[in-house]
């Protein structure tokens, strides 16, 4: 979502677009290292709470890279928001495993990989647009290199609530109500 503003954002750094284009990198390399600590905690704790304290993570992450003055500090947001991003690449995957039979599965996760893919995509696109159109995001504008920031924290941190009150947790009962055996 940061990248169609990345030329207002490296020209109030005062760094270059490469070096901040770099940001993305430690991103990416933070979510694909935070997957060998997010799966071991969801075994540990559970998914629900991992998936919780990842948003948080993300949340905060969100609001500190829009309110940092330098690179130092940005890039350190873009690192802690990839701690709270890895658990959604590997957890959620696992989830519909357990929640469905395999013949069910394939079409979920290429439902989810569709989801994914597309507000990967489309969140460029429309931080873009809004970047390019609105007067409120005009280069001039002290808010117009934070756009994509402001727009994540908006459509993804203020849905939070809904996101996990509104399902509840699926009973792990078996259906002919024998209780498996703890020890075999």
């Amino acid at each position: 979502m940061l990248s169609p503003g990345f030329v207002q954002i490296a020209h109030e750094l005062n760094i270059s677009v490469n070096t901040l284009a770099q940001s993305t990198a430690w991103l990416i390399l933070t979510i694909g290292l935070s997957l060998f600590i997010a799966n071991p905690l969801a075994k540990v704790w559970g998914r629900r709470p991992v998936f919780i304290i990842a948003i948080m993570i993300m949340f905060a992450g969100s609001v500190w890279g829009a309110f940092a003055k330098d690179y130092d500090s940005f890039l350190a947001s873009r690192i802690i928001s990839g701690f709270g991003m890895a658990p959604y690449e590997i957890l959620v995957q696992c989830t519909i495993g357990d929640l469905y039979f395999v013949h069910q599965r394939a079409t979920r996760i290429a439902a989810w990989n569709l989801c994914l893919l597309c507000g990967i995509a489309g969140g460029a696109l429309i931080s873009g647009y809004i970047i390019q159109v609105s007067p409120k995001f005009q280069v001039n504008s002290p808010c117009a290199d934070r756009a994509g920031y402001w727009m994540e924290m908006d459509l993804r941190h203020l849905c939070h609530p809904l996101r996990h009150l509104r399902h509840s947790r699926p009973p792990l009962r078996p259906r002919n109500g024998i209780q498996p055996a703890l020890n075999p």
